[in-house]
């Protein structure tokens, strides 16, 4: 997965959030100082792929809206494993009622509707589940030293 752009409006500490024109390679770093929302972006990027993130608990989600507002947006377009762009579009409001679309952009056509057939068709885009994701972005931050040998990611 390559990620093309992210927006979101209303998601955490964002009332608006645009990020673009990132480049094709190369090591790509986010800085700042603590509370700047940094954590933010990486939660958008986790909330856009699977509809959650992985501080907060599935019945929680309703604490990505923004304070004081109705709705929460991202938008993640990514380039998947098969070479092409997608448009990834999630949604939850204050009440935790949440909604997905993935598009393919080379036609603008629907690739799923539901909740449950947009998530298996981004499973099959990006080549890997939620776990598999978590891992690879904490793998770094554990002690390896001891291994779950049934790590996805260490395989």
């Amino acid at each position: 997965m390559l990620i093309q752009s992210l927006e979101a409006n209303n998601f955490r500490k964002y009332e608006t959030l645009a990020v673009n024109d990132l480049p094709e390679y190369g090591v790509i770093a986010i800085s700042g100082l603590n509370e700047s929302g940094k954590s933010s972006i990486g939660e958008a990027i986790f909330f856009a792929l699977f509809g959650r993130i992985f501080n907060i608990d599935e019945t929680e989600l309703k604490k990505l809206v923004r304070w004081g507002a109705e709705k929460a947006s991202v938008k993640l377009t990514i380039r998947g494993n098969t070479n092409e762009d997608y448009l990834i579009h999630r949604t939850i409001d204050a009440s935790g009622h949440s909604e997905v679309s993935v598009t393919a952009l080379t036609d603008n056509t629907p690739v799923a509707h539901s909740i449950d057939t947009c998530n298996a068709a981004i499973v099959d885009l990006l080549g890997y589940d939620y776990n598999t994701f978590v891992d690879s972005i904490f793998l770094v931050a554990r002690d390896l030293s001891n291994p779950d040998p049934d790590s996805d990611s260490i395989k």
